[in-house]
């Protein structure tokens, strides 16, 4: 069975050059554990994550990869090896010297590759419920905003490294509810440098904009949006090289547009969002400690409800929220760990007459 998939990715890249032996690999990992929330009763909690690997290297010097996260490929995905609209978990990546690398699939975004999360390095917990707050950000900013396909070229120059990302509108024009936005484009870049004695201090920057008109169904009626959006952010990393770890994030998000629609009158829309995060992490012996916390602020803002015409409203967000973990390696790759997230949301909506 393994020399027969090498022999298929072998052919596959035959094009590039003479392809020496691919190596086939399958990585995972399994929870076992109790789990529970606000209002809900204490459970069991069982999963695996499996995620099947091939590599290899021309003899000219390309160097080839590609996964795919078995958990996603499920019917939701249409199965990830019978549908190229949808990513299904694959990513593919190529690279060679100098050049960089490109991946195409399943991966983050030019933005989201740059601006580190303030749990990066600091242990885990079941469900990753450390990060399972209301003042929690993955830092994807707009990917996923179509398809989820996501197109990166990565290179590297001594400590500075840079990413340049493009996700496609896929969206079946010729439906009333079909999209027909523009790709969703990003730029960002990472600078790692030494400081006084062993620690590192790690820099990232990204920015993301894209457009998007898209039919939504209300009421039986369906409404048109036409929206400009952006993402900006910026992270900041410090490893202190005595096993203590920081991490501080922020980012701003705005959607600017109109609604459209066959029974009411166009009205405008401006949303934005920002957010700032804070990480700690200590490591002692064989034990991790880490500690977040995450704060949204965000504003919905209206000329008029199409459901009311006529009529200003104005939604704003204050969600806020902490997160804690502690692993513990036990060797051989299992650990024991324990994990907890807690938070608040709140909407405050007020509408006027003009």
């Amino acid at each position: 069975m393994k020399a027969k998939k090498t022999l298929l990715v072998a052919a596959a890249l035959g094009a590039a050059g003479a392809a020496s032996a691919a190596e086939v690999n399958i990585e995972g990992k399994a929870e076992m554990g109790i789990v529970g929330s606000k209002g809900d009763s204490a459970r069991f909690h069982t999963d695996i994550d499996a995620t099947f690997k091939m590599s290899g290297e021309t003899d000219s010097g390309l160097s080839f990869k590609t996964e795919i996260d078995l958990s996603e490929v499920d019917g939701t995905k249409e199965n990830a090896t019978d549908n190229d609209d949808e990513h299904g978990g694959i990513a593919v990546a190529l690279s060679h010297g100098a050049f960089g690398s490109v991946t195409l699939g399943d991966t983050d975004g030019a933005f989201d590759w740059a601006i580190k999360e303030v749990t990066d390095g600091m242990g885990g917990s079941l469900r990753d419920d450390h990060e399972g707050h209301a003042g929690f950000s993955g830092n994807n900013g707009l990917d996923t905003g179509h398809d989820g396909q996501i197109l990166r070229y990565n290179n590297t120059y001594g400590g500075f490294s840079f990413a340049l990302s493009a996700e496609l509108d896929d969206d079946f024009k010729g439906s009333m509810t079909g999209g027909d936005g523009d790709a969703i484009l990003g730029i960002g870049g990472r600078y790692v440098t030494d400081l006084a004695g062993d620690a590192t201090l790690g820099i990232g920057v990204g920015y993301q904009a894209g457009a998007e008109i898209q039919g939504v169904i209300v009421n039986g009626n369906i409404e048109h949006h036409n929206t400009d959006e952006n993402a900006v952010g910026m992270s900041m990393d410090l490893d202190f090289g005595n096993s203590l770890k920081a991490v501080l994030n922020y980012s701003r998000m705005t959607e600017d547009g109109t609604i459209s629609s066959s029974t009411g009158p166009t009205t405008g829309l401006d949303e934005s969002a920002t957010h700032v995060g804070i990480g700690l992490g200590y490591t002692i012996n064989r034990t991790t400690i880490a500690a977040n916390w995450g704060s949204w602020d965000g504003t919905v803002i209206g000329d008029n409800d199409i459901s009311s015409p006529g009529i200003f409203f104005s939604e704003d967000h204050d969600d806020e929220g902490v997160g804690f973990s502690v692993t513990h390696d036990l060797g051989g790759g299992a650990e024991l760990q324990l994990g907890v997230g807690s938070g608040r949301e709140k909407m405050a909506v007020s509408f006027t007459d003009p």
